[in-house]
């Protein structure tokens, strides 16, 4: 673990001492880590504000039935100024891997690739201003138009990510299939710690005093219905044995009757 720490350091190293020689390959090396490491502050950051509102207190006060789970500070981390910087990031990272792309390749794919990266950059940047338009500092006009699109155009939000999905996914095949893999393998890599992996981890951490709770109600829980069930199933028997024993004593009488009728007709 600590050599790969440290390969990392000198690819960072190397990026930054030949960022004037080649700006493409450096960026594609800079952003990704950049992404990461931002990514790591706004998760500190987060978990550290949780913890000093009293979120992990509230979490052990609450009840099963009175909002024991929290979103926490996971919208603060998703919505901050460390997440736009990522985004600004993300975006460039994608600019610098389409002009490598770009310079290296000729014919069809070139053009399917322009094509996706209008898409691609286009929903990105329509998604960056609806994220901006959402925050009460954003202009009045920007609010009112992106009000009226939205209003207009329904599941509108749903068609633009699913789109920018669809065209991230044909953009890394395209650059995957090229000489290009490790830039795509590490901005992958950057894109789900920086936007899927340290979210999921942070709202694990914000909710483990409520997952425990969560566990320790179903095992007792379950332990009290399997104790009624056996308990039931327990007396059923028993009963069950209890009437099956007078049916085979009132059945010898009957037998000795039977004996005695026929020694008397003999």
């Amino acid at each position: 673990m600590f050599e790969k720490f440290k390969s990392k350091y000198r690819e960072y190293k190397y990026a930054k001492a030949h960022l004037k020689e080649n700006p493409i390959e450096s960026l594609s090396i800079l952003m990704p880590k950049g992404m990461v490491l931002l990514a790591i502050i706004s998760f500190i950051i987060s978990l550290l504000s949780f913890t000093i509102n009293n979120g992990f207190n509230h979490q052990m006060r609450g009840s099963i039935s009175n909002d024991l789970f929290t979103t926490g500070t996971v919208g603060g981390m998703y919505h901050g100024f460390l997440r736009s910087v990522i985004n600004l990031f993300l975006l460039i990272n994608v600019v610098v891997i389409a002009l490598k792309y770009y310079r290296e390749t000729n014919g069809g794919k070139k053009t399917l690739f322009v094509v996706d990266n209008v898409v691609l950059l286009g929903t990105f940047l329509f998604y960056l201003l609806a994220q901006y338009a959402s925050k009460s500092s954003a202009p009045v006009f920007i609010q009112m138009f992106m009000y009226k699109l939205f209003s207009s155009i329904p599941n509108l939000e749903v068609k633009v990510l699913g789109l920018m999905i669809i065209a991230g996914i044909i953009f890394c095949i395209i650059v995957y299939k090229s000489n290009n893999i490790d830039m795509i393998v590490r901005s992958l890599r950057a894109f789900l710690i920086s936007y899927v992996i340290l979210l999921v981890v942070l709202l694990a951490i914000e909710n483990s005093i409520a997952i425990v709770k969560l566990i320790f109600f179903i095992v007792v829980f379950g332990m009290i219905v399997i104790a009624v069930g056996w308990g039931a199933l327990s007396s059923f028997f028993s009963a069950s044995e209890g009437e099956s024993q007078p049916s085979s004593s009132s059945s010898k009488p009957k037998e000795n009757k039977e004996k005695g009728a026929k020694k008397e007709m003999e």
